[in-house]
């Protein structure tokens, strides 16, 4: 769909602009148009103008692109399941540890490189 397609110019444009400017509704509108009309889930994250922009934005409002990240957005879990199932945390239908175990192996890790972290921290400045 050609008219979907800003110059890349316009695009540069919008991203400029603050997440609550009426130049911006064109853009959410269509998106979430299609989005409703593929019967996106509207969970876990609603339709929202904040959920929409992320994929608006990182595409310099291209329609077309940000609709197939938002497509290719939707079913991440099983995606991950499919491609990944032996290494994702148990929180995400994995084998593996569970999220809390992980955050703590790396506070772990990094309290242990304290000394390490400092000794550079102080070379840079």
């Amino acid at each position: 769909m050609a008219e979907a397609r800003p110059a890349p110019a316009a695009g540069l444009q919008l991203n400029a602009l603050p997440d609550d400017s009426p130049l911006l509704q064109p853009g959410l509108a269509e998106l979430r148009r299609r989005a409703r009309a593929a019967g996106a889930p509207v969970a876990p994250l609603p339709l929202t103008d904040a959920f929409l922009l992320r994929f608006l934005r990182a595409r310099d409002f291209d329609l077309d692109l940000a609709w197939r990240i938002h497509m290719h957005g939707t079913n991440y879990k099983q995606n991950l399941l499919q491609h990944f199932p032996d290494i994702l945390p148990l929180e995400y239908g994995g084998e593996e540890f569970s999220m809390e175990d992980i955050c703590q192996e790396w506070t772990n890790f990094i309290m242990k490189s304290e000394n390490y972290l400092s000794s550079i921290s102080q070379t840079i400045q």
